[in-house]
């Protein structure tokens, strides 16, 4: 781990693990481990079939749901406002006259929907001055916890301009060097190659708003799922007990136990469930129900 003569990396008070050697100031408490980096070496891989996966079906380009227009001031994106994923493939670069900075506006996305936008190319350069912290006048805030900008081919991708670049980034190409040059990135950014997080301005940061977009399915990509059940019995002879009825509810509102009413109550899912003749009500749910 490097870092640059006059930059630091602040861990807040958590711990840096690290392979190698550190040179540079982190503020962190610092752990050795030649295995640091061993339980993500294979999400690498993935997030690379990812990329490719969201971007193409079968080796041709994902079905587009709407069109990418280049205006020169900006690069509008219009959808067919109807589809829950909003699907564009852009094979030139977000850039005004000259490469300079240019805006990006959305048109004809329904609300809810998640916006997958696939630059294809070996080189692509994002240039703009649209986006804004915690500006909740930008139409682009109000999206980007659905937006996904996926780089599939390139190996050269630059990100610079004026803006808080709203929206999760997947570069895909292991072999890719990424320079971002934004004042702020906002969204989760996965590279499977390399980052150069470089400005002269101050203040410049990552920040890390999820992603809670609804992506393509991809083969051989199928969720992790396990089975939660209930076997009522009866406490005296311990016979199974048929026709009990039970609800699965997930804790999501941060309180203790269980509120099923009120302003902010848990999350029930599914309908009910009832015991069969062996007692067990059983429902297949992925980790964290």
């Amino acid at each position: 781990m490097t870092v640059a003569p006059r930059q630091r990396v602040i861990a807040e008070g958590g711990v840096v693990r690290h392979a190698g050697t550190v040179t540079g100031t982190v503020d962190a408490t610092l752990v050795q481990d030649p295995d640091a980096a061993v339980p993500y070496r294979p999400l690498r891989d993935r997030l690379t079939a990812a990329s490719q996966c969201y971007a193409r079906v079968d080796g041709a380009p994902r079905p587009a749901t709407g069109t990418a227009v280049n205006q020169g001031y900006q690069t509008l994106f219009t959808g067919d406002g109807t589809s829950p994923i909003q699907v564009f493939n852009v094979d030139f670069d977000l850039t005004g006259p000259g490469g300079g900075q240019q805006g990006i506006a959305f048109a004809g996305i329904p609300d809810g929907a998640t916006i997958l936008v696939n630059l294809v190319g070996t080189d692509r350069v994002v240039n703009t001055y649209s986006g804004g912290i915690d500006d909740a006048t930008d139409p682009l805030n109000a999206l980007r916890e659905r937006l996904l900008w996926n780089f599939p081919d390139a190996t050269t991708v630059d990100l610079t301009g004026s803006g808080h670049f709203q929206g999760s980034v997947l570069v895909g190409q292991q072999a890719s060097m990424t320079t971002v040059t934004l004042p702020g990135m906002n969204g989760r950014f996965f590279t499977t190659g390399s980052l150069t997080h470089t400005s002269a301005q101050t203040g410049v940061e990552f920040h890390s708003y999820p992603f809670d977009g609804d992506l393509p399915d991809c083969d051989g990509d199928e969720p992790v799922t396990g089975e939660v059940r209930i076997e009522k019995t009866d406490a005296t002879t311990g016979d199974p007990l048929p026709g009990a009825v039970f609800e699965l509810w997930e804790e999501t509102n941060g309180t203790a136990g269980l509120q099923t009413s009120g302003a902010d109550p848990d999350t029930r899912l599914g309908d009910t469930c009832t015991t069969g003749p062996d007692g067990v009500c059983a429902r297949t749910v992925e980790p964290g129900t």
